[in-house]
């Protein structure tokens, strides 16, 4: 069983993250990058940016990026399944 002070750190720490992820950006350069990969202006925070370096690691064959993104896909319900199909010319 985890200690309170523990969780209580780790509930900080989330929340912490989660705010510096939904920040919206303003630097010029990275808002032309978001622009350029596809993002629509609501989606121009932290996080999108995040999520848009992680597909192009995954479109470069990055197999962690790729398994990271079906990690985060994956219904944890059991209610879907998502599908994702790697084609591979190797």
């Amino acid at each position: 069983m985890e200690h309170p002070e523990k969780k209580s750190a780790s509930g900080q720490l989330a929340g912490t993250l989660a705010a510096i992820l939904a920040k919206r950006i303003t630097d010029p350069e990275k808002l032309r990058q978001a622009k350029e990969g596809g993002l629509s202006p609501r989606q121009t925070t932290n996080g999108g940016l995040m999520a848009l370096a992680l597909v192009k690691k995954a479109q470069s064959g990055d197999i962690s990026a790729i398994r990271e993104i079906r990690s985060i896909l994956e219904p944890t319900g059991g209610t879907g399944t998502v599908v994702i199909n790697i084609h591979d010319d190797l």
